[in-house]
């Protein structure tokens, strides 16, 4: 197992560990066995470097990280709070209904000028390893899924999460709070918008938005579209004091009456004729007289009949 010795800053170091001279560890940050820290790197206080991790020169590491099962190359920045190497999400029903973890063995390698912000989390691999590329720019509470390979560069915004297994080609562009589903494919120069969800592959030099995303031009149509119509559904707010009502419907159909007023006279109609049928034997005129309407046989004037 070996031994831990601390150093004169209060930094926690395997016998086994190879830190760089020219390394700045501050207090308080474990090094395990077997890690690798080089030239220039700085190790933030209460981060912690798992057994045979591998960081390169001139990394800054910031407060709280935990890194385990990855290798980081030159001149990266990882922000405080950042999690890389942990186990992916991957489970499964048995046969039995039982729920089964799937093995997560692989690493994560992550490339040269590689920049992660803060409390995001790069999972590790289950059957290939989670590949971030050189020059990929990650914003703070990002979630990249295991098995996720980028090519890079890329610039993935705050909020947006990768599923497990996605493929990004060099110049993608996530923009805030959106997301790619498992297994997709995205090609090279794809910009996916704020808030949209892609569920299916890209192909180079595309724009989507939506959800499920698609085409930014479509999106655009259908969004057009379905405002045209609202509009031509409500009536503008005027000065009358009907439009200041919140009570008001502004439905119209045709330029008519709004439908709230043709419910009203509608209403009010049912209960007139309701009052003159539970009434009608009650009514003055009932008493003296009844007249009906026949439509004679012979063609002739219609004849009146007066009832006793």
């Amino acid at each position: 197992m070996g031994e831990y010795r601390i150093s004169r800053n209060f930094a926690v170091i395997h016998s086994e560990a190879s830190v760089s001279d020219e390394a700045l560890l501050d207090p308080h940050c474990v090094i395990h066995r077997g890690a690798v820290i080089g030239k220039g790197t700085k190790i933030g206080s209460n981060s912690v470097v798992g057994a045979s991790v591998s960081i390169g020169a001139d990394c800054i590491i910031g407060c709280n990280v935990s890194l385990e099962n990855c290798r980081v190359g030159d001149r990266c920045v990882i922000h405080s709070g950042v999690c890389i190497g942990q186990d992916g999400f991957g489970f499964y029903f048995d046969e039995n209904h039982n729920v089964v973890k799937k093995p997560q063995t692989r690493q994560v390698i992550i490339g040269n000028d590689v920049e992660i912000g803060s409390n995001s989390c790069v999972d590790r691999g289950s059957w290939r390893d989670t590949y971030i590329g050189d020059h990929t720019k990650i914003d703070n509470l990002v979630q990249i899924g295991h098995n996720v390979h980028i090519k890079g560069p890329a610039f993935i915004c705050g909020q947006a999460g990768l599923a497990g297994s996605v493929t990004l080609g060099s110049y993608v562009r996530l923009a805030g709070r959106s997301g790619v589903v498992d297994h997709v494919t995205v090609g090279d120069h794809v910009d996916i918008a704020a808030c949209s969800i892609l569920t299916k592959n890209a192909p180079n030099e595309s724009v989507w938005a939506g959800f499920p995303a698609q085409d930014i031009r479509s999106w655009k149509k259908e969004l057009l579209a379905v405002r045209n119509l609202a509009k031509s559904y409500t009536v503008p707010r005027g000065n009358s004091s009907s439009s200041d009502n919140p009570k008001t419907l502004f439905f119209r159909r045709g330029g008519g009456c709004p439908v709230y007023l043709l419910s009203i006279a509608s209403g009010i109609a049912l209960l007139s004729l309701g009052y003159l049928l539970v009434h009608r034997h009650h009514h003055p005129w009932h008493s003296t007289k009844t007249i009906c309407f026949s439509k004679p046989d012979d063609g002739g004037d219609i004849e009146r009949k007066q009832a006793a």
